[in-house]
């Protein structure tokens, strides 16, 4: 990356960025991910501590919990750009369309799945209390997160416009610190929580760094420290969820934060040479990143439906070698039936307004 500096200031100038057809590529595998974590953690409710089959659920699930803090990460990359200006009012308008329409949407589509297919039986109160929480079926919670993190959006660009780098690190760990520490507090005393409107609080930290790390490339004996940091978090979260409690799962606590830093730096440097992907000469490849990278929102969003009717097909193995194939067969089916229903849905005047 090729910058300049101000004499006056120290900061630095408006830099030469590099491609940026890395961040699809992380879109992509994160998506992959997201529903590795939705195919597992139901076989550890399912099954005893410690079993087996609760350890082959519980080592992919710790192995994939970076996907959604690297989502926001590559949000914040792409949203925080300091020269993306313009009226505050604008933005929200335009995001309102991309992120308040398909809340709305699915939050409704939901409500009414878990009423009438899942039998949920839920009544006007119970609706309510789901919305309030922000949480009113599985996925859902992240368009709750990507709704509040778009109204600090603008005020965040004018620390990352007008701040050094420096302070734009240091607000991240202060933002990490204190979703650790809120975490901690919530699983272990417990005391506190989160609503639909404060749901986005403990991510904030995941969205700067994501604008703080966007030009960070690993060189050299760099890429295999990362790779043991990944590894090591993976088996320590593992491990703690087999001796003590779940709480290591949860996306705001010191493993996690460590482990997601560190995929979102080895995606960057798996895809550093892929081209940002927008049809120019020689980018096929980058091209086709970008095609799964922009159905990697259609996917997220009914993979649960899909899930559950395989689910129904599949059943649930209880030894290792049967349950791997179980998961691998719901994960591919998974990805690839809830990218074919995006991709249609896309073509679709009305619904691609949703996907």
């Amino acid at each position: 990356m090729t910058t300049g500096t101000s004499p006056a200031t120290g900061r630095t100038a408006t830099p030469v960025r590099p491609p940026t057809g890395w961040l699809d590529l992380a879109r992509v595998v994160a998506i992959v991910a997201v529903v590795m974590v939705h195919v597992v953690v139901p076989v550890m409710a399912a099954t005893e501590r410690g079993e087996p089959a609760w350890w082959v659920a519980a080592g992919l699930n710790a192995a994939s919990r970076w996907c959604v803090p690297v989502f926001l990460m590559v949000s914040g990359a792409l949203l925080l750009e300091p020269s993306r200006s313009g009226p505050v009012g604008a933005f929200y308008v335009k995001r309102l369309r991309r992120v308040g329409v398909p809340l709305a949407f699915w939050t409704a589509f939901y409500l009414v799945y878990r009423d009438v297919v899942r039998g949920d039986d839920i009544g006007p109160e119970q609706v309510l209390k789901l919305v309030a929480s922000g949480e009113p079926f599985l996925q859902l919670y992240f368009l709750y997160v990507v709704a509040g993190l778009t109204l600090l959006t603008p005020f965040l660009r004018l620390v990352t416009r007008h701040g050094s780098r420096e302070t734009v690190t240091v607000m991240a760990a202060v933002f990490f610190a204190i979703a650790v520490l809120n975490q901690a507090l919530m699983s272990f005393v417990p005391v506190g929580g989160t609503n639909a409107v404060t749901i986005w609080l403990p991510f904030v930290g995941y969205y700067v760094a994501g604008w703080v790390l966007r030009d960070t490339l690993l060189r050299g004996s760099q890429t295999a420290w990362a790779v043991v940091v990944l590894v090591s978090t993976v088996v320590a979260t593992t491990l703690w969820a087999a001796v003590f409690t779940d709480y290591v799962f949860a996306y705001a606590t010191p493993l996690v934060v460590i482990m997601s830093l560190a995929a979102l730096l080895l995606l960057h440097r798996a895809g550093e040479r892929l081209p940002d992907g927008r049809g120019g000469p020689g980018s096929s490849g980058g091209s086709a990143v970008r095609w799964m990278s922009d159905l990697s929102f259609g996917v997220f969003l009914v993979h649960p439906v899909v899930l559950d009717l395989l689910r129904q097909v599949t059943g649930l193995p209880t030894q290792p070698a049967p349950l791997l194939g179980v998961i691998a067969l719901q994960l591919v089916v998974a990805v690839l039936a809830s990218a074919l229903v995006a991709a249609i849905a896309r073509r679709v005047p009305l619904l691609r307004e949703v996907f």
